[in-house]
């Protein structure tokens, strides 16, 4: 049997602890079938196989690109986690222990719910987040990453007021009979608040990208 593809004279980088570099590698059918010395994938060379003399340039494992923010994706670490959170109630637990280990005035954030999961069938409110965090500012981004919810303490201090105008492309929602802000902000409503968090200390920053 022999290779589609081999790429001989090369220094080729494996990933394998066992076998970190090799000369060569041999393919058949998209499938990587010998790493090793020329000599050793010479054998799978027949009639038809293309060969690459890669003249001693290096080859890598394929890069898959995420499309993951290192530092923001770090941070996020650090927030509470809310997926797989299935009631509000549940949410106001997290957050409650969070401000037990949090100093008064700084922000909690957190990540990851989903109302459809909720047991309530809601959205959380300004309201709910004010029981847990009446001093803290809090923000939680939902699950999708379009939508969040913020408390009174953090709307207060965006200035998010029922006279608000909502920026191009968002939307803050509101309530039906007094038309205050109910803490929800979708697309880019979720600036207003998120602009003005504090700016990440470089050792934040180093805990974070460490994390990612």
């Amino acid at each position: 049997m022999s290779a589609d593809v081999v790429l001989i004279h090369g220094s080729i980088i494996t990933m394998n602890p066992s076998q970190p570099r090799a000369q060569a590698v041999a393919i058949k059918d998209s499938v990587i079938v010998e790493v090793g010395t020329n000599i050793k994938v010479e054998q799978w060379i027949g009639k038809d196989t293309k060969i690459i003399d890669l003249r001693g340039k290096t080859v890598i494992p394929g890069f898959i690109d995420t499309h993951a923010h290192m530092a923001g994706f770090g941070r996020s670490l650090t927030w509470i986690n809310l997926r797989g959170v299935k009631s509000i109630k549940e949410m106001q637990r997290q957050l409650r222990e969070q401000v037990r280990e949090t100093q008064k005035g700084k922000w909690i954030l957190g990540r990851g719910w989903d109302q459809d999961r909720f047991k309530e069938r809601r959205y959380p409110t300004r309201w709910d987040l004010d029981m847990a965090s009446p001093l803290n500012p809090v923000v939680f981004n939902r699950v999708c990453g379009h939508v969040c919810v913020a408390n009174s303490k953090a709307l207060e201090l965006a200035n998010v007021t029922k006279e608000t105008v909502p920026p191009p492309s968002g939307q803050i929602d509101r309530d039906s009979k007094t038309g205050e802000p109910t803490g929800i902000l979708r697309e880019a409503a979720c600036d207003l608040v998120w602009s003005i968090l504090p700016e990440t200390s470089v050792g934040e920053l180093t805990r974070a990208c460490a994390l990612a």
